[in-house]
């Protein structure tokens, strides 16, 4: 049961009663957001037989935070995922097999997804190694090759219902490249700011003249790795050296993904916070 106990539209947040604890909402005003599930509603899983509507705000858990990076708009329409702008009704489905009577989605279509999700995999894994950032409890949605795009099917219908959900398991691959890689535009853009807006501000001690913090560490660095190290937060270059990917995929995401998310309502249930 929900119920909302007080409003201060003057401060942007509002109090509600939920299971009987009363929480605050902070920047948020109770007509934008949708019913507040209960703590013992399971909100996320990866393998529902049938997926979310990621076009609207919802309620996501802790361990789906990337789904708030999900594009705003249909990112299928773009040249470079083309491939998998098909309605259901559209998605051309063969037969591979005669005895048995199997079902699958058009060969060259597989192959140009599954090239396609390996190289996305494969950039989304390059992001989490670069960003060495920890993310307690964080589970990527399944792939899409896990959901049946590969498989052969006895109907034609479970064959277009796999490749559909195949392809709409895309949506939460893009959205976990686009959070990593947010992470790593942050940190290398606003570290700065952050640190400068901090209250009371924090200043860097001042450099003895024969002895240089940062210089000493590159050194240490240096002997560890038995490599040299970078004097500035390169993470473009890195992700590069980590997966050898071409520039015109860096571009990519960079143009596609590094948007404004949509709005999520992001349920942590912990410490007294919803």
């Amino acid at each position: 049961m929900v119920q909302i106990a007080t409003t201060d539209l003057n401060e942007g947040c509002f109090h509600a009663l939920i299971d009987s604890n009363v929480y605050t909402f902070v920047h948020g005003k109770p007509h934008n957001f949708p019913v507040i599930p209960p703590k013992d509603q399971v909100l996320d899983s990866s393998n529902k037989i049938s997926l979310p509507d990621f076009y609207n705000p919802t309620w996501v858990t802790r361990n789906y935070p990337f789904l708030g990076f999900v594009p705003s708009s249909n990112p299928f329409k773009c040249t470079f995922l083309r491939c998998l702008d098909y309605s259901f009704d559209m998605l051309p489905i063969d037969v591979v097999e005669e005895r048995p009577l199997r079902f699958r989605l058009r060969p060259s279509l597989v192959k140009e997804w599954d090239s396609l999700e390996r190289n996305m995999r494969l950039f989304l894994h390059a992001c989490m190694r670069v960003s060495r950032m920890p993310y307690p409890d964080l589970q990527l949605w399944s792939y899409p090759s896990y959901i049946g795009y590969l498989r052969k099917w006895p109907t034609m219908l479970s064959a277009r219902q796999a490749a559909y959900r195949s392809s709409q398991a895309f949506i939460p691959l893009i959205a976990s490249i686009s959070f990593f890689l947010h992470l790593l535009y942050s940190a290398d853009n606003k570290w700065e700011k952050i640190i400068q807006s901090t209250s009371p501000p924090v200043a860097l001690p001042e450099e003895h003249p024969n002895w240089n913090f940062w210089s000493e560490r590159q050194k240490e660095e240096a002997k560890f790795r038995h490599v040299s190290v970078l004097t500035k937060w390169e993470w473009k270059s890195l992700l590069q050296e980590e997966t050898k990917i071409s520039w015109e995929w860096l571009s990519y995401f960079e143009e596609e993904v590094l948007k404004v998310p949509m709005q999520i309502y992001l349920s942590c249930y912990i410490g007294g916070t919803v």
